[in-house]
């Protein structure tokens, strides 16, 4: 991996810190995984950091709200790529006696892989959950989110309700919610099928059979839309901003097919930022891609519940940056 930059700019609400906390806190957001203080100690005394344009080796350096920080550097030679981000009960949305539902951050698998001492957020709910409640606790994983993609994941705690929460699902009676920032392209000379900057309509939905295809990037193998075979994809999406060349959209996936998001925004023309298998192969931000909200109704109370999780702070960075 090449060297790559990284613009952070301390928000107004950001709690202060020194550099090298500051870094340590936006690092895994930026790359998908945690780092050790030595190794970011290590950067910044190598002249990899900048700060207000003027480079700066004193890890210890205070930072305030509005500072500008440029960072350079190789993250693959930087901490244990294994690392991941953690999570803590800060990222329970909601629990009762049934439901537990959950902010995933970015670079988290959702479930166990093949690779069976790698990190997923379903072995870190659980770990947390045997923290509170001994090992009696019980978690139920339905649905899962890319490792890329950040925001709502629902989990139950009782068996009695996986029958109820699992044909919700299957029923699409789950109403999910999801946020992008798009690039418009052009495709073979054609524009974009999402609307203008100058058009009025602000709404589309995209139609496609997707399939397993052969291609593939790195060790991961590429869907796609196809003519014949395949399952009904159905998304429909909404322009929240337009910025011309990059777009904020909400985005509604009716069905719940492999990256359908992913792939219907990259086959109209406006492919997600920072998607590495869909779009950019050496992009300079994360998948900007989030889960907003889950909307259901509960199992046992039968109250319709609508779970929201705050948007990243990247989503505010990236418009910001622009």
């Amino acid at each position: 991996m090449s060297v790559q930059s990284l613009k952070i700019v301390v928000a107004p609400h950001e709690q202060t810190s020194s550099l090298s906390e500051l870094l340590q806190k936006h690092f895994p957001i930026a790359f998908g995984r945690s780092f050790t203080s030595a190794d970011v100690r290590k950067l910044i005394r190598a002249g990899g950091v900048h700060l207000n344009r003027k480079r700066v080796i004193d890890p210890a350096a205070k930072i305030k709200r509005g500072d500008r920080l440029d960072c350079y550097c190789d993250p693959s030679k930087l901490g244990d790529p294994q690392v991941t981000v953690k999570i803590t009960r800060k990222n329970i949305l909601f629990e009762d006696d049934y439901l537990l539902v959950v902010n995933k951050p970015f670079g988290l698998p959702t479930q166990p892989t093949l690779d069976g001492h790698r990190d997923n957020l379903y072995f870190q709910l659980m770990a947390l959950q045997k923290e509170k409640w001994g090992e009696s606790a019980y978690v139920g994983l339905h649905h899962r989110l890319d490792k890329e993609t950040s925001g709502v994941v629902l989990f139950t705690k009782q068996r009695e309700v996986n029958k109820a929460i699992g044909d919700a699902f299957k029923n699409r009676l789950i109403e999910k919610t999801y946020e992008a920032i798009a690039q418009r392209r052009s495709l073979l000379g054609k524009s974009p099928a999402i609307p203008s900057p100058k058009s009025a309509k602000t709404e589309l939905e995209v139609r496609s059979y997707i399939a397993k295809g052969k291609e593939k990037r790195g060790k991961r193998v590429l869907y796609q839309s196809v003519r014949s075979g395949g399952d009904l994809a159905i998304t429909q999406f909404k322009i929240l901003k337009d910025h011309g060349h990059t777009i904020w959209l909400r985005c509604w996936p009716l069905t719940g097919r492999t990256h359908q998001i992913r792939i219907h925004c990259a086959d109209q023309g406006f492919p997600i930022v920072g998607d590495t298998l869909y779009g950019e192969i050496n992009p300079k931000y994360r998948l900007l891609l989030h889960a907003a909200s889950l909307s259901f109704e509960h199992p046992v109370t039968q109250k319709r519940i609508r779970i929201e999780c705050d948007l990243p702070v990247e989503f505010q960075e990236f418009f910001r940056s622009k």
